[in-house]
């Protein structure tokens, strides 16, 4: 009679062994679009931003309903992160990148729309409210960068669309990470179950 040697796998390991890696790499590729996102958002330059938005950017936990798939998802929670994404009024475009523009921004219950801007006035009807002011060898000095205008219109045109989040996920470099990333995961799949088998 002939010997036969058997291996045994061990099978729930190996799918414990494939739910973590797979894990750990949805998570550091949502880490990866979270940071680059943060970068898109308009910051400096722009009349009014703070980085609020970009600062509001988180990723949520991984979701592995089944053995065959699992995702992550990277968003924010702030109501006008949709406006910076899509745009408003007339360049407002829709959740799939065609244009659906509305018409002008107009107010509802009163007779003009009225907004503050720092820094510069945003057409004919705006007024200096405050004075920037900077201190330099104890005295102070106008700062017309910070100058506080508030500005009225009978309707806007609106703001054009960011896709912050569009370019973030879409971004070459994103594309590039991923593929190192899956490419990592399989490696270390490979070698943990090597070792769970032996």
């Amino acid at each position: 009679m002939a010997y036969v040697a058997t291996k045994r796998i061990n099978f729930p390991a190996v799918y414990r062994t494939m739910r973590a890696e797979r894990k750990a790499a949805l998570e550091d590729v949502g880490k990866f679009v979270q940071a680059k996102a943060a970068q898109y958002p308009p910051r400096e330059g722009v009349s009014g931003r703070t980085g609020t938005l970009g600062r509001s950017i988180a990723v949520g936990p991984v979701k592995q309903p089944g053995a065959s798939y699992s995702w992550i998802e990277v968003g924010t929670n702030k109501h006008y992160a949709r406006w910076v994404e899509y745009g408003t009024g007339i360049y407002h475009e829709s959740a799939i990148g065609v244009p659906d523009p509305h018409d002008r921004i107009r107010p509802k219950n009163a007779k003009a729309l009225a907004w503050r801007s720092t820094g510069q006035q945003m057409g004919p009807g705006g007024r200096r409210i405050a004075s920037g002011v900077r201190y330099r060898r104890g005295k102070a000095q106008a700062e017309p960068k910070r100058d506080v205008y508030m500005n009225f219109a009978g309707s806007v045109r609106g703001i054009k669309p960011w896709h912050f989040m569009e370019r973030a996920f879409t971004a070459p470099e994103t594309d590039a990470y991923f593929r190192a990333r899956v490419e990592q995961m399989l490696s270390n799949m490979a070698s943990r179950m090597a070792e769970a088998n032996r």
